[in-house]
């Protein structure tokens, strides 16, 4: 494998972490946010896919403008450097254009409207079982509705994605790339303690409570400072 379909692979997998476990029952699939390329030419228009499946083989999500609550590229370094990324969106659906202003790695991420999804009462309990949510059954059970009430669910989608622009063979000076640990405030999402692209190819990236350059956070988790809402 390359080094940029391997760094491919693993920048994308934030994504994936960071949306497909919000997932309700009928949509327990993966969401993330798919460039042409992560390693892009300063200014060149990169297509952009917005992306459900498995395994990273999806399909486009019909009808995002409907759903995108917030959508926007961040830049680098500054927080001045950022891009609303809506409008593209509603200028091409299912690719909207990318254009990364400046070298290094450009952070993108999207967050999805509040919306519902609901099962027949024999598929909920089984989805609840499964997914070990045992305090939502035993409520619904002891209202007496588990057996005769469809169940319903809140959800919402939330990817993150990293983007490397350039101008040639040499990356940005490493001080002056700092996109990729802003911390965001999503409902579930993957912070990098080290910039992907600067890694060694045989480093892997781990998140939770095992070491690792990458850590997953929760609003109110022990976030040092503000989310960055730029």
């Amino acid at each position: 494998m390359n080094k940029q379909a391997d760094v491919r692979r693993q920048v994308a997998s934030w994504g994936l972490a960071a949306s497909w476990l919000l997932a309700p029952a009928a949509l327990t699939r993966e969401f993330w946010l798919q460039p042409a390329s992560f390693r892009v030419a300063v200014g060149a228009p990169v297509p952009l896919r917005l992306l459900i499946g498995e395994n990273f083989a999806g399909s486009p999500w019909p009808r995002p403008t409907r759903r995108v609550r917030r959508f926007v590229r961040l830049g680098p370094a500054s927080p001045a450097d950022s891009t609303d990324l809506r409008p593209a969106l509603l200028a091409d659906s299912l690719a909207p254009a990318l254009r990364c202003p400046a070298p290094g790695t450009h952070l993108l991420a999207l967050t999805s409207q509040l919306a519902f999804t609901e099962l027949p009462a024999a598929e909920f309990t089984a989805y609840l079982r499964a997914e070990g949510l045992g305090n939502a059954l035993r409520q619904r059970q002891e209202a007496g509705v588990a057996t005769t009430q469809p169940g319903r669910e809140a959800y919402r989608r939330c990817a993150k994605a990293l983007v490397l622009a350039t101008t040639g063979p040499r990356l940005a000076p490493a001080a002056a790339d700092t996109a990729f640990r802003r911390v965001l405030g999503l409902p579930l999402e993957l912070v990098p303690e080290q910039n992907p692209y600067r890694l060694p190819r045989h480093r892997t990236h781990r998140a939770g409570n095992e070491p690792g350059p990458a850590r997953a956070r929760r609003p109110g988790a022990g976030v040092a400072g503000p989310p960055d809402l730029a």
